[in-house]
């Protein structure tokens, strides 16, 4: 790899068997996943402009392996002349375990996870018409059941039994010559029996969120939408027991706006969208918050009320039949609108991005992909003092060129192609003042799959 000490080992097996008949289809997927992966740790500014490849001595120890099995069953089954059935039974058992140092110290206690997740989703699709076209309603159910356990070398073991699971109900209806609405709700519970951090107990909560959505068709090839949508995230089982002593992750809500217009012609397609979204108690990371599970800083928060605006703007020309080129940029402003931070920009998210892309097939096998990558100015994470003043962006270039007969690809590519130095994480640390994680200069591939 890129840098020093930052050697990896995996393995990835996947297996799907499928069944279709007049009526539907049954599937079996198995996954067995095993990476070791030595992480080479952050480096001052000052390091990484040296020689962005180091890793300090401090680090020789520290990796992470992660084992992780998965099974899943599925269904898709017609009912009638109306109604599909589809559902879908997942199995995910993960171990991992990881030792991590700090510049001050070796530390050499393994941090242990076992977690067991249990996933239930089915769900009916039901397709009626109307004068003004087809109505869709989607009617579901989600059911998931995480057993979870970690362990800082022989400290006591934090255990969490989470469950949580939800109704949702949705209809895309006609109601006039190109008009149609969108009405939807979802009720959502959350239950953890917990033991961390020298404590126990039980958290639960219930959610009730809804959707609103217009959308105008005036021709075939243009939409014209605008929607709002009521929004939630319960804490994680890793969230909720990497946290500072004493403080309980709340369940994060929110409320979008979005407004924006679509059209689409021969494969050609572009899109504008505005948006705004609000939040309350936003989940996210601080690395200086004190007294995390292993008594050093970094833990997770609810934040302050936290605003986003944003812009997305995409579009896909087809310049030949072999020849596609597409875009996509996005503008965030976000800020916290409530709190000691009040104003400021949220640290960690860049003010805009564009990715361009390009496709191109030649003599009928041979098929060339270009991608360039810019990431704007943003603040450091963990800078919510916006005290740093502005990072500056980066930009990357990508590139592959593959060749395809019958099941057989060939594909070579070339990552980072003209050498950019540059760091995807950058965090601002109260003891040592800005750290990076130096992403990889350029680097090579070669691949080759063969599909059955």
């Amino acid at each position: 790899n890129y840098r020093e000490h930052n050697e990896v080992k995996r393995h990835n097996l996947l297996g799907t068997a499928g069944y279709g008949y007049s009526s539907g289809r049954v599937f079996v997927e198995l996954q067995d996943f095993y990476e070791d992966l030595n992480t080479p740790g952050a480096l001052l500014t000052s390091e990484a402009s040296d020689n962005p490849r180091q890793s300090l001595p401090v680090y020789a120890g520290d990796y992470t392996k992660t084992w992780q099995t998965v099974g899943r069953l599925g269904l898709k089954q017609d009912i009638g002349s109306h109604w599909l059935f589809e559902g879908e039974y997942t199995n995910r058992d993960e171990q991992n375990e990881s030792i991590t140092s700090y510049r001050t110290f070796i530390d050499t206690n393994v941090y242990r996870i076992d977690r067991d997740r249990k996933e239930l989703t089915p769900r009916f699709l039901g397709f009626y018409d109307n004068r003004f076209g087809e109505m869709q309603f989607t009617l579901g159910y989600d059911y998931f059941d995480v057993d979870y356990r970690s362990q800082y070398g022989t400290s006591n073991p934090s255990t969490v039994k989470q469950k949580t699971d939800g109704f949702y109900a949705q209809g895309v209806i006609p109601f006039y010559t190109g008009w149609s609405v969108t009405l939807g709700g979802r009720h959502a519970n959350w239950d953890n029996d917990y033991v961390y951090a020298g404590s126990s107990g039980n958290k639960e909560d219930t959610v009730n969120v809804g959707t609103l959505g217009l959308a105008y068709r005036p021709t075939e090839a243009w939409r014209l939408f605008a929607r709002a949508d009521q929004n939630y995230r319960f804490p994680t089982t890793d969230e909720f027991t990497w946290v500072s002593s004493g403080n309980e992750l709340e369940t994060q809500e929110g409320v979008s706006y979005e407004l924006g217009t679509e059209w689409s012609v021969s494969g050609n397609r572009a899109k504008v969208l505005v948006y705004q979204l609000n939040q309350d108690n936003e989940i996210g990371y601080d690395p200086n918050a004190p007294f995390n599970p292993i008594g050093s800083t970094g833990a997770n928060v609810n934040f302050d009320k936290t605003a986003r605006t944003g812009l997305i703007i995409e579009g896909d020309h087809q310049l030949a039949s072999n020849f596609r080129v597409a875009g996509v940029y996005n503008y965030i402003n976000a800020r916290f609108t409530e709190g000691p931070y009040s104003g400021n920009t949220i640290p960690g998210v860049p003010r805009d991005s564009f990715k361009v892309m390009t496709d191109y097939d030649f003599a009928r096998a041979w098929h060339w992909f270009f991608e360039g990558n810019y990431v704007g100015r943003q603040f450091l994470s963990g800078d919510f003092d916006n005290a740093q003043g502005w990072q500056g962006g980066y930009t990357v270039i990508n590139t592959s060129l593959d060749y395809r007969w019958r099941g057989l690809k060939i594909a070579a590519r070339i990552n980072n192609l003209f050498d950019k130095e540059y760091a995807e994480i950058r965090a601002w640390d109260q003891t040592f003042g800005p750290v990076v994680y130096p992403s990889p200069g350029r680097n090579y591939w070669l691949t080759a799959s063969y599909n059955f």
